[in-house]
Order: structure tokens, then sequence, then C-alpha cells
């Protein structure tokens, strides 16, 4: 009796482990929109964007294509600099079966099975060719990689999507730019958190807050970032005003937010294109741009920002200050402008041989004058 109990309880157990093991081995799953997906199933990729509509093309077909192999270096948020060898399929060589190229579209979002993406910007696009990888260092991609991954050399690795199971293409045309605001500025009459970044307690300001005046034709495009170092990147308008600008503390002015990886975090901003506006960071202008000497004041001449962002040409340009005063400025004075850090803080707008009552102390923002 015993040992017919013994051999039972054997049984049951192994049956248990049986369970356990296929529960274990479960696939793994990824969710696009409500629908749930096993990636291992997922058999073709989605691509939108296109004058005939939104398209399908099978995993078959694009491994189908002649396979490109090539070392790529990854540059990660902090700088690091990570190299792989890559194998893939040309985004070119796909996009050609639809009689498009990469270089017609303002930008491309990769969009990921767990619904992270990014917008790959125009700049980008004109100057890489973008791999959709299958295989990594001579192996093929572990499975939350698959089915396929954004391969990009020499950029951040944000741009590295792995688990795309979409590509957006994008033709926004770009909104003129009527306006510059200075950030320095603009964020001094908002309500400033407590942040804490890594180990220290900053402050920021809700970038919601910051594009408040901005007219409701702003919503309908992406927010454009440039930093000092030179990198590039488009955000969807929702994900920006959930984030926060941070201004104190390392790498300032700083896009980040609670809900974003740190990897897509934006450090050192130089400006940000939003709209018709474009918010210049004067700290890092300093930086960034070739700086004058004008009556003992040494700073950025106001023209390298207009040529920055093709500010929209004007016979006249309203120059305000935080406190709102005001002066009316010709196209041909503008040559003449120069902003400047303050002894006392702040940064001031002088022309160079102009009256008195042109210097504005605490510059704000420059705009058209229509």
């Amino acid at each position: 009796m015993n040992t017919l109990i013994k051999k039972m309880g054997l049984v049951v157990l192994i049956f248990l482990l049986v369970f356990t093991a296929a529960c274990t081995n479960k696939p793994e799953e990824t969710t696009v929109g409500n629908e749930t997906k096993d990636v291992k199933k997922i058999v073709e990729i989605t691509i939108k964007g296109l004058k005939d509509g939104k398209q399908t093309i099978s995993l078959e077909k694009i491994k189908s294509f002649k396979p490109i192999t090539k070392e790529m270096e990854s540059i990660s948020s902090s700088g690091e600099i990570k190299k792989k060898k890559v194998k893939g399929t040309s985004l070119e060589d796909i996009l050609k079966l639809y009689e498009v190229s990469q270089k017609n579209f303002s930008g491309i979002r990769f969009i990921a099975g767990d619904s992270y993406s990014i917008v790959v910007p125009k700049e980008i696009l004109d100057k890489r060719e973008i791999l959709l990888a299958y295989e990594v260092n001579d192996k093929p991609l572990d499975e939350k990689a698959l089915p396929l991954m954004s391969a990009i050399p020499d950029e951040r690795s944000m741009y590295w999507v792995k688990n795309l199971v979409e590509i957006e293409l994008l033709e926004e045309e770009q909104s003129s730019i009527n306006r510059i605001e200075f950030i320095e500025t603009a964020v001094s009459d908002l309500q400033q958190e407590d942040y804490t970044y890594y180990e220290n307690v900053d402050k920021a300001v809700k970038t919601r807050e910051l594009l408040k005046g901005l007219n409701e034709d702003s919503d309908k495009n992406g927010v454009y970032l440039k930093a000092v170092d030179g990198l590039e990147k488009e955000e969807a308008i929702d994900v920006f005003k959930s984030g926060y600008i941070k201004i104190t503390g390392k790498d300032i002015p700083l896009f980040l937010s609670p809900d974003l990886p740190k990897g897509m975090h934006v450090k050192n901003i130089l400006y940000f294109r939003c709209g018709d506006t474009a918010y210049f960071s004067l700290k890092q202008s300093l930086e960034a741009f070739e700086k004058k000497l004008v009556e003992d004041n040494e700073g950025v001449p106001l023209k390298s920002f207009f040529k920055e962002v093709g500010l929209v040409n004007g016979d006249k340009y309203l120059c305000t200050a935080q406190d709102g005063y005001e002066v009316e400025i010709s196209a041909d004075d503008i040559e003449k402008g120069l902003i400047y850090p303050r002894a006392k803080g702040g940064y001031a707008l002088m022309f160079e041989g102009m009256s008195k009552n042109t210097k504005i102390k605490g510059i704000h923002k420059i705009e058209v004058v229509k």
C-alpha cells in the first residue's frame, strides 16, 4: 500500500513539474494597441504614411532582399560607444517597393510592440543608411528584440528600436518660425517644481506650461529638439507635453519625464521648436555660437539665432522684455543686435551704435511684426 502511494505521489510530482515548465516557457507577448501578440508569431510589419494607405510587408519578404552586414557604432545618452556587427535589410530597399525614398519624408517613426516610439529626423534620413536588422553579432535577435530592430550607424542608441512592429512615414510640413523665445527668461514666470535627477533635487518646469501661449495648430506637429552636442530629436507633442524642462543642476536645460527612459532625455538643449516658435537656451547659445565683443559686452550676435532656425523675414521685429518693455527694430538693424549675460544676472539685448532706449534687459522674445 505504501509503495502504491509513493508511486502515485511520484506521478503527481512529475505532472506538476511538466505543467510548471510549460507555463514558464510560455512565449513572450507584446502589446500593439489593445491587442496582445506573441512576438514569435509576428510575421509582418506595418508601414503607414504611403500614398496608397497602410501596407504590410512580411518578414519573409524583408529577409528575401540581399542582406547587408555592417560593423556599426551606437552612442548611449552618457556618450558610451558600443560596437555591433549588424545584419539586415536596407530600409531604402524596402521603400523602393512603394516607389518612395526615406529622403522624401520629414521624419520616420519607428514603433515597438510595447508602444515605445521615436521619430528619426530628416537630418538623419538624408545622411544615414538604416537597416532593419534580424541578426546582431552573428546571432539572431533575442526574443525581446523580435521581430526586427532598427539600426542606424553613428547615432544615438534611442534610434535602435527593438521589437519593431510598425513604421510610420511622416510628411508634415514644417511651420515657418515667426517667433523666438528664450528659455531662461520664459521659465522665470512659471511655477518651478522639485525634481529628483539621479541623487540631486533640482528645479524643473512643466513643458505644458511653457507652451501655453502657442496657438492650437501647434498641437498638430511634433516638437523638434537640438542639443548643443549636435543631437537632433523629434518628439510627439503629447509625449513632450507630459514632460519637464529641468532648469537647475547639471546638463541644463534638460528635457525629461518620469514616464520616459533616460535614453530618451535630451541634455543641454540648444533650442526646441514647436509650431511657429523656437525656444532657445541662452546659456547653451553662448557655448554653441561664435561670440562677439561689443562695448565691453561679450555675447552672441542676434543674427545667429535668426540663421539657426530660419526666422521669417520681415520689415520689422518686436523685441519684448520680461517686464513687458517693447522695442520695434527694423530688419536693417538686426545685424547690430547682441545678446549677452548681465553682471547682475539674466540676459540683455543691445544694438550697437543705437540709442539706449533700444537696450532690453531681461530679453524674453523676438517676433516678426505682421
